[in-house]
């Protein structure tokens, strides 16, 4: 639920800023315990009917999908634990002080991580309240996603999932 919960936010800030978004394309590693399960495919296979946009998924091999997002989230996480350090009256300790020092710190990064949202330079909080609002309201369309979903065998060999 809570992944689809930040898709769903994700997605609309992405609608937002693209004026025809068609088609999403995931990456992720190959982690078959993780990320290629029935609940993902399932995800994956409803994408369009929840997102209205197409999907794609592609998967690296092990320890081969490092790009520049990695670098500069690990610049980022330095940088925030060297203040941290220089500063301990003020730690940086949890996720939303995280967010706030990179916010008021790293200028033209757009961070969205545990359903906090930048957006036009104002912060956006999705608070575990209304989280659960929606888990309780959306929960019915969101579980009919996943009842008649069966478990796949030998997709730990697949590369890619498209949607359709």
């Amino acid at each position: 639920m809570a992944v689809y919960l930040f898709q769903r936010s994700l997605i609309a800030f992405l609608n937002e800023k693209f004026d025809n978004l068609n088609k999403i394309f995931y990456f992720s590693d190959g982690s078959g315990a993780q990320y290629k399960n029935k609940k993902n495919f399932a995800n994956l296979y409803y994408h369009k009917r929840d997102f209205n946009v197409m999907a794609e998924c592609h998967f690296f091999a092990t320890s081969h999908g490092k790009g520049p997002c990695d670098d500069l989230r690990g610049v980022i996480k330095r940088l925030a634990a060297k203040a941290s350090l220089q500063n301990v009256n003020d730690l940086i300790n949890t996720p939303e002080k995280f967010f706030l020092w990179v916010n008021k710190n790293i200028v033209n990064i757009i961070l969205i991580q545990n359903f906090f949202l930048l957006k036009n330079t104002k912060l956006k909080y999705l608070n575990w309240k209304i989280v659960f609002e929606k888990r309780k309201n959306d929960s019915w369309y969101f579980k009919t996603s996943f009842i008649h979903s069966k478990k796949t065998r030998k997709n730990r060999n697949k590369n890619n999932i498209i949607s359709f």
